[in-house]
């Protein structure tokens, strides 16, 4: 017997056998009757909102699959017909190998649009991320209303409001799926939808969020109910029931859960953060289990989608331990202008353009300092790979917590040791990531690249950087990188990749063009001389100001100290590609005027973008302007 069934029994049971008259608590058969029909409305509507969401990840997931397979026959075109293969100066156009199926060309123009900003609110948002929140709510909403109207005469046991808590109870039960589904760093839904980790989690507190706020609304309103109809007393007969006692602790689950969207408390105490978001996620499951015997069913699936990413993130820690690379890794760390630069062993092309790993920090150095002892940070790749690179490098800024210490600890071994660099034990876990949608593969449409970067937001875009330039396709013609920092010493940061990029550029026909922003003034200004192969200049993009690039270091870290001037003399990185300006990019202005004056020369373009918030947004405001034919990425790391 289905669930609705043995509801609609109980139902008639209860109206055919007991009185009109009030029973134990002024409950009548009739409010019994009631009860069990918006019992089953909750379960219909509950099921058909499963379904809905089954639905629209469907339509992802098939999306994937459909690049996928367009990619794979992409590559087989290629091997082919790379001899004969003509690219047009049509805009949009490439070659005969990039043509694309109708419904892919569809979905692309769509995924420009949505991500543009809205333009009408304080903030610029993204369209694709609100597009997702509306969607929510007007879903949940909807699902919170239809059906909650009375069969049956309002009574003090029966009435609107308290079918609306019922079902505001039902609701977040029902989430429960989505939600699990979307947490975790080896979601399922990543690897068939092809989503961004990033996107996924802002999915994931976005139904964090509405299941508190469900929750709280159900319990808060069956108190409001009890005080104002039954009275306290009756409220605390309740409070004795143990259904009502784990209905409070799946509450506070979902509170303790919502303390890591405070961005504030996150860098100050990320790992005792995290721990009490595991704990209020055990509390929510449990508490809804012992709750109400109808939310098991969905109880049941969260725990099964949460052991499985677990179980895949042991499989992987295993295969890691067994196959790809040892588990626990000697990299060599050392601190330079306000960030530890780590070099960490890892295998030959096992890493594209824009992905990240999450690195850990073991050995005896850090048990100094439990509180950061095997932390687990993201941080972005700031090479690119290629059959003879056999590590990563990751640029970390230094701020205060985890990074501070480490920072810290690195400063004294130099003094101990006096070495150029230090051995530091740490375990990596990745890569994730990478680009979103376009490929700078043979058989990819980018014809023009635009990498935006601030501060440390560098790593990120210079992995694309590099691989664009050491394995450039058929297809794209130009690179442009626009990077803002707040002293000239922080090119030391990814100096080797640039000047690798510049080698690959007089071997290749792709144009490259660097352009580095020093933002900061006074002390650490770009003194006259001090780069003499570069084009020192204050551009008509570049805004005279005194801000900073968005990145702050809040301690002062000993690290080793570089003559920028006096390395820079005979220095391959001096060489004509790069420029150097003083103040803070205009970056609409730059923008525009790169994606116009390639409008007659190249296709498909892509700009990538990876900084501060206001950096972002800039780049956002700058994308209104541009058509389905230029794609915008911006590349926004939390934790």
């Amino acid at each position: 017997m289905t669930p609705y069934a043995s509801l609609i029994v109980r139902a008639a049971a209860a109206a055919a056998t007991k009185s009109a008259a009030p029973a134990k608590g002024g409950q009548t058969a009739a409010d019994k009757a009631e009860k069990a029909r918006q019992v089953i409305a909750s379960l219909r509507v509950t099921r058909t909102y499963n379904y809905i969401a089954a639905g629209v990840l469907g339509l992802f997931v098939l999306r994937h699959v459909l690049r996928q397979v367009h990619w794979f026959v992409l590559a087989r075109r290629a091997r082919v017909a790379r001899e004969t293969a003509v690219v047009t100066s049509e805009k949009g156009s490439h070659a005969v190998l990039v043509e694309r199926p109708t419904l892919l060309r569809l979905s692309d123009t769509v995924d420009t649009w949505m991500a543009k900003p809205l333009g009408v609110w304080p903030f610029t948002p993204e369209w694709t991320r609100m597009r997702a929140l509306l969607v929510t709510l007007i879903v949940t909403v909807a699902c919170l209303v239809v059906d909650t109207k009375l069969h049956t005469p309002a009574t003090l046991r029966s009435n609107v409001p308290r079918a609306f808590s019922r079902r505001c109870g039902r609701m977040a039960a029902a989430n429960f799926p989505l939600l699990y589904l979307f947490a975790g760093r080896n979601s399922v839904v990543v690897f068939l939808t092809g989503f961004e980790y990033q996107s996924v989690r802002f999915y994931h507190k976005i139904l964090g969020l509405l299941v508190f706020l469900q929750c709280f609304v159900h319990t808060f309103s069956y108190i409001g109910y009890y005080l104002n109809g039954p009275g306290a007393e009756s409220l605390h007969e309740e409070w004795t029931e143990m259904y009502f006692k784990f209905g409070i602790v799946a509450l506070v689950g979902g509170a303790i859960n919502c303390l890591i969207y405070f961005r504030f408390l996150r860098p100050r105490m990320y790992e005792i953060l995290l721990l009490m978001h595991l704990i209020g996620a055990v509390f929510m499951l449990v508490g809804a289990w012992y709750h109400r015997p109808i939310m098991r069913t969905w109880v049941w699936a969260a725990v099964g989608i949460w052991a499985f990413e677990r179980l895949t993130r042991l499989v992987l820690h295993t295969w890691s331990f067994f196959a790809l690379r040892q588990p626990l890794v000697n990299a060599q760390a050392r601190v330079v202008s306000g960030a530890i630069l780590l070099s960490i062993p890892f295998p030959s092309n096992a890493w594209s353009g824009g992905q990240h790993v999450y690195v850990s920090f073991w050995g005896i150095q850090m048990m100094k300092t439990p509180w950061v002892y095997g932390q687990s940070h993201p941080f972005s790749i700031a090479n690119a790979s290629g059959d003879t690179i056999d590590h990563i490098e990751l640029v970390m800024r230094i701020k205060s917590g985890m990074t501070q210490t480490l920072a810290k600890r690195v400063a004294s071994m130099y003094a101990q040791k006096g070495v150029e660099s230090v051995g530091v034990l740490i375990s990596v876990e990745g890569p994730h990531g990478g680009l979103a949608s376009s490929d700078l593969r043979d058989e990819g449409s980018v014809e023009s690249l635009v990498l935006v970067a601030g501060g440390s937001g560098i790593t990120h875009v210079s992995s694309i950087l590099g691989q664009a330039m050491s394995q450039p396709s058929r297809v794209l013609k130009k690179v442009n990188l626009i990077w803002a920092i707040q002293s000239k010493e922080q090119i030391e940061w990814i100096r080797p990749q640039l000047t690798a990029c510049q080698d690959l550029a007089t071997s290749t026909s792709i144009a490259l063009s660097i352009d580095i922003y020093v933002t900061r003034h006074g002390a650490e200004a770009l003194e006259p001389g001090t780069l003499p192969s570069i084009e020192e200049v204050v551009s008509p993009g570049a805004s005279s100001s005194n801000d900073d690039s968005g990145l702050t270091t809040p301690c002062e870290i000993p690290e080793r100290k570089y003559s920028f001037g006096e390395e820079a003399k005979g220095d391959s990185f001096m060489g004509p590609f790069v420029r150097v300006h003083r103040g803070r990019p205009d970056t609409i202005r730059l923008l525009s005027q790169a994606i116009e004056s390639d409008e007659q020369r190249f296709g498909r373009a892509l700009i990538v973008s990876c900084g501060p918030d206001t950096l972002n947004e800039e780049v956002r405001l700058a994308a209104r302007e541009f058509d389905s034919s230029v794609e915008v990425q911006i590349a926004k790391f939390d934790f």
